[in-house]
């Protein structure tokens, strides 16, 4: 059993934008079709509230995920892939570019590579200081800032940065990754791969990095660069706008008894709100992001106000629509 969510609901958004709602694995459809039909009722409300049509192309193969595309869409961005720069506007760091730096364990092949991101609960803040500042003097030599926002995020900054393209560390956790996509193509890049390469090396002679092997962890070798680039003029925070990722790490863990769980919990903590406030005459935005897509279901009191009294009255009385879940979520 999930423990509730450590954050309250934010009761100024009126826009949930809710990531890896579905994954593009079919053991994942076939654990949703396994649900009693019961299993999510808020969620089979929300999918009757009015749906756009599925955006993002349906391509599994884009640089940023579908959830960091919606949100750049709420917040008027282009859809540039690749160039979302969200580490600098969740810093608020408006006049040069910077980027997120997640630590990794890289497993190494002939031709490829896995990424393994490190767990919040294999990284304590002391470790993650020990690391960052060994790699600090390295990046400065390369005119790069270093900072840690959590033990398991840090943040790069600097000019390379402005115009660098990146890749989304949830496109490729878990993921073979293979070595004609590490190579760099621009001076940015360069400096980049540059930094990771020094870092492989300074990290694996490092006696933080030789506990964490005696204690079972999985060495720290490297790191993996995204949301990087400088943040377009006017770009402000969004009270408005909140990203739920309750169902993103047992997604990229293939975790689906887990990953059910945390649906059943968002259901109860997240949607079960939003549905009450629907019904209480309130304008509430769900969209929902898989690997390929996503979709906005949207309840609009305003809406109402067109029908006739007959279709107000009908709808009040008519009993809603099943909706299969796994077909909608299926679609994402």
């Amino acid at each position: 059993m999930h423990a509730p969510l450590t954050s309250p609901l934010n009761a100024a958004a009126t826009h949930h934008i809710v990531a890896l709602a579905h994954a593009d694995d079919p053991a994942c459809m076939a654990a949703l079709r396994a649900l009693p039909a019961d299993a999510l009722p808020q969620l089979q409300t929300v999918l009757q509230w009015t749906s756009s049509p599925l955006q993002g192309g349906g391509d599994a193969n884009s640089l940023n995920m579908p959830h960091e595309h919606a949100l750049a869409q709420a917040l008027g961005w282009p859809q540039d892939d690749g160039y979302l720069p969200l580490a600098a506007w969740h810093s608020q760091t408006t006049d040069i570019g910077c980027a997120w730096a997640w630590p990794c364990h890289w497993q190494a092949s002939i031709d490829h590579v896995m990424v393994q991101p490190t767990p919040a609960e294999h990284m304590d803040m002391a470790t993650a200081e020990a690391l960052v500042a060994a790699l600090r003097p390295l990046a400065e030599e390369d005119g790069l800032q270093l900072s840690i926002d959590t033990p398991t995020r840090w943040r790069l900054q600097g000019p390379a940065l402005n115009t660098l393209r990146s890749v989304s560390l949830d496109r490729v956790a878990q993921r073979r990754v293979d070595a004609g996509q590490l190579q760099a193509q621009t001076p940015a890049e360069r400096t980049l791969l540059r930094l990771q390469n020094e870092a492989q090396m300074l990290f694996y002679t490092h006696p933080i990095d030789d506990e964490r092997a005696r204690q079972g962890l999985p060495r720290v070798n490297g790191f993996w660069v995204s949301g990087a680039g400088l943040l377009p003029a006017g770009s402000a925070p969004l009270p408005a706008v909140e990203l739920h990722t309750t169902l993103r790490k047992p997604a990229l863990n293939s975790d689906w008894a887990t990953w059910l769980e945390a649906w059943q919990q968002m259901d109860a903590e997240v949607l079960a709100p939003l549905v009450a406030q629907a019904q209480a005459g309130q304008a509430v935005r769900v969209t929902l992001c898989g690997e390929k897509s996503w979709q906005h279901f949207e309840y609009n009191p305003g809406a109402t106000h067109h029908r006739t009294w007959w279709q107000r009255t009908l709808q009040r009385w008519q009993r809603p629509r099943d909706v299969a879940v796994a077909d909608v979520l299926g679609k994402l």
